[in-house]
């Protein structure tokens, strides 16, 4: 069935066009990466624009899901690569990966959290402990990019989430989202761990 759909629907390298990969070598080379912001706890992997933009627009809203090994490969390697001291203190210190949660109406629309299967690759790949549900979207929010102003971003998910009280809450957590734009989502989420937790980091795979 794969090789059909591969025949039906090649693959083609976001970046150069080529068949055969969604990131060729070359391609994935050039990836813009962004710093780190050790002040915000906060990393962004790489630049949300050309490649990674489509990439991920892709598997959100035409649900190319076939697309997470690779995005998850790159990101995986761009960690490993340019920020190992940070790794190495998250699997030191037991950091546990949570993803952003979507409202159940939006997870059945879309059939997946694409937080949710990003978030669980690249745990796996960096060996570091997941739990997918420990935080619950209880308000089903208009997406963010709807909005222009920051202030009508944070008031959106004013008291949209809550903690599932069935899971004991870890000391160390990263909370991943797809993209970091005014933060204001992760912030949200955080603030309502942040009296159970000693430390959360944010980690995004483009901002």
């Amino acid at each position: 069935m794969s090789f059909v759909l591969d025949l039906l629907f090649p693959r083609r390298c976001y970046g150069c066009g080529k068949i055969g990969q969604y990131f060729c070598k070359k391609c994935a080379k050039d990836i813009f990466p962004l710093s780190l912001d050790p002040s915000g706890n906060r990393l962004s992997l790489f630049k949300y624009n050309d490649a990674i933009r489509k990439a991920i627009n892709d598997l959100k809203y035409s649900f190319v899901t076939d697309i997470i090994d690779e995005l998850t490969n790159i990101s995986a390697k761009s960690i490993k690569s340019n920020y190992p001291h940070l790794l190495k203190y998250w699997q030191k210190n037991k950091f546990i990966i949570i993803p952003i949660p979507l409202h159940w109406t939006r997870r059945n629309w879309r059939s997946f959290n694409q937080s949710d299967l990003l978030a669980s690759h690249i745990a796996k790949k960096l060996k570091l402990k997941y739990i997918s549900n420990l935080l619950i979207k209880t308000k089903n929010t208009a997406p963010q990019a709807s909005f222009l102003h920051k202030i009508s971003r944070t008031k959106n998910l004013n008291h949209a989430f809550s903690i599932n009280k069935n899971i004991k809450i870890p000391k160390n957590l990263i909370i991943f989202d797809d993209v970091y734009t005014t933060g204001a989502t992760l912030k949200s989420a955080a603030s309502i761990l942040k009296s159970h937790c000693h430390e959360i980091w944010f980690l995004t795979l483009a901002g």
